[in-house]
């Protein structure tokens, strides 16, 4: 049977059974579909703008096909659990069982979506020992079968191998704690194997803030400045507050400077609080370097439903005195704000408040 909560808007399915694709109208909330062949419901992935939630005996034959789907296929399936989860149709535990079944997954676009959505989670969830654990998992299963980096390896497995490590350090204090001791000889390392990792890795396990502005004093490429910038946001307590003296001695480029308060708003709690009391700061400074370009919103709307996680009343009282009470005051929608009481709303729901 499939159903929607949506108003009775015929919306057109398309079926994917076994030799071929059935397409039919679906006219009211419930219709009954016949399980001669199926597969799934939306053939290649996106071929409708509708999301699709399996539940019970479905969910397992549908996840039971994943072999014979292709990654397009495959990649709608787990994005539309993670929607499913989201809007608390799905459970984090029913999430995670989903997650079960790709982890021999090899496609870089799906392998690479999946990591994403772990992180989100584990971001909005941190308290979730059961997400931070099938994220590691999933992660360092990835980074096995993708191995050392290779000579004449495929491209997409070297940006790859270089997401899921910079991924890992932030769900992972072990494999942090293990990639920071190579951080001593962070300019020597490979660029596409160092990536931004080893200087997150370090920020994050030894917490020291001077051997990162040597590291950022002695980059060789705008590509290692910004990881180290980055890599800047996961530290804690008064290490984060010495940032903000570079930004005014000039000693971080303009276009630089707020990559570290969109990486403070993934670092739980520490960097969202610091983000928060700051919050004021970036905004004059994001106006003062970039006004009139959009990015002073962007950013915002970026950071706004990660630092609300820390204190949503205060968050939101900032934001709006930001704004001015304008609908989109300085580019700064309300998009951001949305965003925040979905991910509140899911955090309050697994806390049982």
């Amino acid at each position: 049977m499939v159903t929607t909560k949506a108003p009775c808007t015929p919306v057109p399915l398309t079926i994917a059974r076994q030799g071929g694709v059935e397409s039919i109208l679906m006219e009211a909330p419930e219709i009954m579909v016949g399980g001669d062949g199926f597969r799934h419901i939306n053939q290649g992935g996106r071929s409708g703008f509708y999301r699709v939630f399996y539940t019970g005996d479905a969910s397992r034959e549908v996840l039971g096909r994943l072999g014979s789907m292709s990654n397009l296929e495959r990649l709608g399936l787990i994005n539309d659990a993670f929607a499913a989860l989201l809007s608390r149709r799905l459970p984090v535990d029913g999430y995670l069982e989903v997650v079960s079944s790709y982890m021999n997954e090899r496609d870089f676009i799906v392998v690479d979506e999946i990591s994403s959505e772990l992180l989100s989670l584990t971001l909005i969830l941190p308290f979730h020992q059961g997400l931070r654990d099938r994220a590691r998992e999933f992660m360092r299963a990835q980074l096995q079968r993708l191995g050392e980096k290779k000579e004449g390896e495929n491209e997409n497995d070297t940006v790859l191998r270089s997401s899921l490590q910079q991924k890992l350090v932030m769900v992972d204090d072990d494999y942090a704690s293990s990639l920071s001791e190579l951080f001593p000889r962070y300019g020597d390392i490979d660029p596409d194997v160092r990536g931004g990792a080893v200087a997150m890795a370090f920020a994050r396990s030894k917490n020291s803030f001077s051997p990162l502005t040597l590291a950022l004093e002695q980059a060789q490429s705008d590509e290692d400045r910004v990881n180290v910038i980055r890599a800047m946001g996961w530290l804690q307590g008064d290490e984060l507050g010495k940032f903000n003296r570079l930004v005014e001695e000039g000693s971080v480029k303009k276009q630089d400077f707020y990559v570290f308060y969109i990486s403070c708003s993934m670092n739980p709690p520490s960097g969202r609080q610091f983000s928060l009391r700051n919050l004021e700061f970036l905004h004059s400074k994001m106006v003062e370097y970039f006004s009139g370009t959009g990015y002073e919103g962007t950013v915002l709307e970026a950071m706004i439903p990660l630092i609300g996680l820390e204190d949503e009343g205060e968050t939101r009282k900032k934001v709006e005195a930001i704004r001015g009470g304008q609908e989109n005051s300085m580019g700064i929608s309300k998009g951001g704000l949305e965003l925040l009481a979905i991910y509140s709303s899911l955090r309050k729901e697994v806390q049982g408040g």
